[in-house]
């Protein structure tokens, strides 16, 4: 491939990977480098997993934390959200944690 190609070629691909616009919140929370990301389907709320070991539900209409999750001992690599708008976090403890919006503890921890 000549190399004026290659660098249109190079120039396409970093124009998709430019943002579009500027970002719509800065969300603030962890205390270590993000691991994990997941956004619901309809866009309301997101998901993050933490090197900090915790997880935060996070509400992208009203850009806030909603919840803190904790429950692993090392970090949280992670992260899901199910249809019915429960979370899933999964760290590097081997432990899986299945939560209920706004519920303090997990519903289900799964080990191993």
């Amino acid at each position: 491939m000549p190399k004026a190609c290659r660098l249109t070629v190079g120039a396409a691909w970093l124009a998709l990977l430019l943002p579009l616009g500027p970002a719509h919140a800065e969300l603030r929370g962890h205390g270590g480098s993000i691991r994990a990301l997941a956004v619901s389907p309809d866009g309301a709320m997101a998901l993050t997993g933490s090197f900090d070991t915790s997880a935060i539900r996070w509400s992208l209409r009203h850009n806030l934390a909603e919840q803190v999750l904790r429950l692993h001992e090392s970090a949280v690599n992670a992260v899901a959200i199910l249809n019915d708008g429960r979370a899933v976090t999964a760290g590097a403890d081997a432990i899986i944690g299945i939560w209920m919006p706004g519920k303090p503890v997990p519903d289900a921890i799964l080990r191993g």
